[in-house]
């Protein structure tokens, strides 16, 4: 029987998406279904995945351009599994994620989604980050218990890293991530499944990798600050939310209307030096000088990813 539903959107990542499908194939658990949605590639992307079709647990679906949220609608639609978990074809997963969160989920049949942290790869240079993906944001210890704690601190920071395991049925009652928007996508499913009474449970560890590549969403400053006020200005236009926190969120997004109109004074570019300075500045300190063993078991060469 098949226990997952693996979904892997692709756009344009003909340089990564084979070393991503291989760290599917590679986990400890057999019982998946993995649909890849070429999202209207243009650089090869779909060929690089035909070799893997053999495999009968790999499809391939193609699909015009329309984003991630639609292409990863479109996997989940097509599958069937009653978990269905979710990577990105620029990333990659350890060889015990699938088991880990299943296992997670078992132990816990009231939580609707599992999420959990992961090592952070540098592309450029193949140094893996000391602090994991998502240490920036501060995740809550101990993990928010119910839904309600989680939506209340997921209205000011996102900790939970994109690759979750999420209950089908939860998904069929709130739907998949939504179309309309072209970034924070994973943050506002968060959001939606929460508010509708959806708890999480945390897997502790880091088990997945994030390539950080030089043409990534999260380095383009004005990407992320509009993609943040859409995000808000949806959650407070249509969320059943108390009056005090619609508020909140309304002025939250007014306020990223505001930094995107000083995004490019002389100020915000002098800024944006003196932080890339700092940042070369601390490269030796922030990165291993090798990678951590559980990542050079798993995957050898990260120059080969």
């Amino acid at each position: 029987m098949t226990a997952f539903t693996v979904v892997m959107a692709a756009h344009d990542t003909a340089v990564t998406i084979a070393s991503a499908v291989r760290s599917v194939l590679a986990q400890t658990r057999p019982d998946f279904e993995l649909f890849v949605i070429d999202d209207g590639s243009r650089d090869g992307t779909a060929e690089r995945v035909q070799p893997f079709l053999a495999d009968e647990r790999v499809r391939l679906l193609k699909t015009a351009h329309a984003g991630a949220a639609a292409a990863r609608g479109a996997g989940i639609a097509a599958g069937s599994a009653p978990l269905i978990s979710m990577v990105d074809s620029d990333d990659l997963w350890m060889p015990d994620y699938l088991e880990r969160m299943g296992a997670a989920l078992d132990a816990d049949p009231g939580a609707s989604f599992a999420y959990t942290d992961a090592w952070y790869l540098d592309d450029a240079s193949r140094q893996v980050r000391r602090q994991s993906a998502m240490g920036y944001q501060r995740p809550p210890e101990p993990p928010p218990a119910t839904a309600a704690d989680l939506f209340a601190v997921l209205c000011e920071r996102n900790f939970i890293y994109n690759a979750v395991t999420v209950r089908r049925a939860a998904v069929v009652e709130v739907g998949p991530p939504d179309p309309r928007l072209r970034s924070m996508i994973d943050w506002e499913w968060w959001l939606r499944l929460t508010a509708a009474g959806h708890r999480a449970v945390r897997v502790p560890g880091r088990l997945a990798v994030y390539r950080l590549r030089p043409g990534s969403m999260s380095r383009d400053r004005a990407r992320v600050l509009a993609g943040q006020r859409d995000l808000w200005r949806l959650v407070a236009a249509e969320y059943d939310l108390d009056p005090q926190l619609r508020a909140r969120l309304t002025a939250k997004a007014d306020g990223f209307d505001a930094e995107l109109a000083k995004l490019n004074g002389p100020r915000a570019r002098l800024v944006r030096a003196a932080v890339a300075a700092r940042k070369s500045l601390t490269r030796r300190r922030d990165y291993f000088s090798e990678p951590p063993a559980e990542v050079a078991d798993a995957f050898g060469d990260l120059r080969a990813v």
